[in-house]
């Protein structure tokens, strides 16, 4: 599967899964992508995005969880645990030359996920560090940011 050519603002994803139960993308190609390559957003679980190669893409490469708190400073109760994402992989990725319109973006943005496993991905030439992970704040909350293993990250 090639993705290709496609603008948008950066809260745009060229491709976006809500609700997506054991999908799975291997051996694609995203470039030349406005807004975002890949989101697996709310209620996506054991999907896997592997040996993909992302490069200009002008936000961030891909994307797994969202803010189902609202913002990080509201105190909202936490989310029904169908509706966060669990259980999905990101591994063997390659991922260059992205986030150049939106700098403060990265290769891999993660947060409020559950059981999300990140590995062995290759992330470089980046404006910024390659990552992002986040959780709800809550030193109590269940929902993890995400594992991390044998994932190279280097910037511009």
């Amino acid at each position: 599967m090639t993705i290709r050519n496609a603008s948008g603002r950066p809260d745009a994803r060229s491709l976006e899964w809500t609700f997506a139960e054991s999908c799975s993308i291997e051996n694609g190609l995203f470039e030349h992508l406005g807004g975002a390559g890949v989101a697996l957003r709310k209620g996506s679980h054991d999907n896997q995005i592997e040996d993909n190669e992302f490069h200009d893409v002008a936000g961030n490469a891909m994307m797994v969880g969202e803010d189902l708190f609202g913002s990080y400073y509201l105190k909202k109760p936490e989310p029904p645990s169908g509706e966060v994402p669990q259980r999905n992989r990101l591994a063997g990725n390659h991922i260059h030359h992205c986030a150049s319109d939106y700098p403060g973006c990265v290769g891999i943005w993660a947060a409020y996920t559950d059981g999300t496993v990140i590995s062995s991905n290759l992330v470089h030439d980046m404006p910024t560090p390659g990552s992002r992970s986040a959780s709800s704040g809550e030193p109590r909350s269940p929902f993890a940011a995400a594992t991390w293993l044998n994932t190279t990250m280097s910037t511009m």
